[in-house]
């Protein structure tokens, strides 16, 4: 995770996660790490986020 100032009072934090499904009746077994940012405020002692809009992944997709 990382995060850096792109305004005044205003940053961009950028994270991974890793993500994994399994089906043992389909022999699925996938995994895969995810990568997101998001956008947030700092006003009056608290965090205010911007709506974090994700697609699937194509991996996410087939499941």
């Amino acid at each position: 995770m990382s995060s850096e100032a792109i305004a005044t009072g205003t940053y961009s934090m950028s994270y991974q996660f890793k993500c994994s499904a399994s089906h043992g009746c389909f022999a699925i077994n996938v995994e895969e790490t995810a990568a997101e940012s998001a956008t947030f405020k700092v006003k009056n002692h608290a965090f205010g986020f911007d709506i974090i809009d994700t697609e699937r992944s194509a991996t996410a997709q087939k499941l």
